[in-house]
């Protein structure tokens, strides 16, 4: 059943304005189906019921709930293999010859749900570039859910989630088997800091990045929120730096400021000459 539509609308109006995701037309019965999971879970009889007790009494803690379970956090290790190979031939290659003065390297991956991708670039890293051993590396990962920072932060993940993406001799290297599930090694934690971060709100100042990876995170925003956090990515990418979006997304319509540029096919964006 689908929610009664005064309820859905302040839904909408709500994930518009908290975490800039827009569920439209055919895409509104994942609300429905998302929440029913989470009614049962807070003993409520349905959807309606929870949104009826988050318009009532609209608390931090429901409310972060709610936006868990509708912000998608479907990931894994290395997802995409042909983008990390283009990270790894090409893009930080690049980074690293404009960088050996300063040595120095700063990459963002933004709405990264439980970890997979910031520590995929961290294991990228240690495995094919050993010279940043005296470099001064930055790897700083957001995501929307204080509840998903936390478990991305511990790096621990179930058997499932090792075989997604990773193989034996990556798991066994950068893991260790403890009590049924891996915990990921304390000298790729330490690679990664963490942080709660909505990118559809107002960004915080903060240093230019050389690599922003921001990957299957707009395909569910408002148009607006969207175009506001192609600008804000723009303006906070070093003038040689490099934007990767989903294959699925795009910065057309929603951007002069980055341009697509094809390598080794797939697409990275750069800012447009000024």
């Amino acid at each position: 059943m689908m929610l009664a539509a005064e309820n859905e609308a302040f839904l909408q109006e709500l994930l518009v304005k908290h975490a800039g995701v827009s569920f439209v037309g055919e895409q509104s019965h994942v609300l429905t189906s998302r929440l029913s999971s989470l009614a049962k879970q807070k003993r409520l009889e349905s959807a309606d019921a929870l949104v009826k007790s988050l318009r009532a009494a609209p608390s931090e803690a429901l409310l972060d709930s709610v936006i868990e379970a509708l912000t998608t956090h479907e990931t894994c290790f290395f997802r995409d293999v042909a983008v990390y190979r283009t990270l790894g031939d090409v893009v930080i290659p690049e980074l690293l010859k404009r960088r050996v003065t300063s040595r120095a390297l700063s990459i963002w991956s933004a709405g990264c749900s439980t970890g997979q991708e910031p520590y995929s670039v961290a294991m990228l890293l240690r495995e094919r570039f050993p010279e940043l051993g005296g470099w001064r590396v930055r790897i700083w990962a957001t995501d929307v859910s204080s509840t998903i920072v936390e478990r991305a932060r511990e790096g621990r993940y179930a058997a499932l989630d090792i075989r997604r993406g990773l193989t034996a001799a990556a798991r066994d290297k950068y893991f260790t088997a403890s009590g049924g599930a891996y915990q990921l090694n304390e000298q790729v934690k330490r690679m990664v800091s963490w942080e709660v971060m909505n990118l559809s709100a107002a960004w915080p100042a903060m240093a230019s990045f050389d690599l922003i990876l921001m990957r299957n995170v707009l395909i569910y925003f408002s148009p607006e929120a969207r175009s506001r956090a192609l600008a804000q990515a723009a303006a906070n990418l070093t003038p040689d730096g490099y934007l990767v979006l989903g294959t699925s997304e795009t910065t057309f319509g929603a951007s002069e400021e980055l341009m697509p540029n094809i390598v080794q096919g797939s697409t990275v964006y750069r800012r447009t000459a000024k």
